[in-house]
């Protein structure tokens, strides 16, 4: 056995160890890792676009592309694809960043894959990072308003009709002589408010990239009039099927 005398000579010397090697040995500092950033759908027009690259050409080397072909400018993008941009992989050397759009997700017991615009660096550089930095706050301008704000009119207008069907039972059920409730035109206003919620939704959710001036392309209407025909279709049969209802149910 150790004597007390000899434990705590060995442990000096460990202790006189350490403190000889503490010049030596390595500060501790934070592991760097390369960032990333999910952006919502993005309304972008060509002077937009060419703000962007000229970001990314900042970089030592730049590459645009798509899933089919790169290509050397955007004008060469145009001439091939047309005005409209289904999908846009834009890379930068040294630093190192990379922006792609339309990419998709699949959440676990979900079929319907997330879409997602992806900003994000390829190696860990304080250049990479400033860039990077500048870029997202660049195209955080340029999102796309959330689709959830759009369910609150049809929300509201949820409501409404339950009040409003509501009283009409009451009333009846008092057999109080009450003015004429109009349920089924109230689930007229309903369905149609829900159904233009619903496309308006769908359409802001989606990417909407051109290769033309704001001023040549076209109006929101125009664009979006197939989507639009297609609801109101619906929204017109609903209403009547409403009105017949409320018609014929009193």
């Amino acid at each position: 056995m150790f004597s007390t005398d000899t434990g705590l000579q060995a442990k000096n010397g460990v202790i006189l160890i350490f403190l000889a090697l503490g010049d030596r040995l390595p500060e501790m500092k934070p592991i760097r890792h390369t960032k990333t950033a999910r952006l919502r759908a993005l309304k972008m027009y060509r002077d937009d676009l060419d703000e962007l690259v000229k970001l990314f050409q900042k970089c030592a080397s730049l590459t645009i592309s798509d899933n089919e072909n790169e290509y050397g400018s955007l004008d060469e993008m145009k001439n091939t694809v047309g005005p409209k941009i289904i999908n846009l992989d834009i890379r930068g050397e040294n630093p190192g960043l990379h922006f792609l759009l339309n990419q998709k997700e699949y959440q676990p017991g979900s079929a319907t894959p997330a879409i997602f615009n992806e900003l994000r660096t390829e190696e860990t550089s304080d250049a990479a990072d400033n860039l990077f930095r500048e870029i997202k706050d660049f195209l955080f301008d340029y999102q796309r308003p959330k689709p959830l704000r759009f369910l609150i009119p049809p929300i509201t207008a949820a409501v409404v009709l339950c009040i409003i069907a509501l009283y009409a039972v009451v009333t009846k059920l008092q057999g109080q002589q009450a003015q004429r409730v109009p349920v089924g035109w109230g689930m007229v206003v309903f369905v149609i408010v829900s159904i233009l919620s619903v496309s308006l939704g769908i359409i802001y959710a989606r990417n909407y990239l051109r290769l033309e001036t704001k001023r040549n392309s076209a109006s929101f209407y125009v664009r979006n009039r197939e989507e639009f025909a297609k609801h109101a279709v619906t929204a017109a049969i609903t209403g009547i099927v409403g009105w017949l209802l409320g018609h014929f149910g009193k």
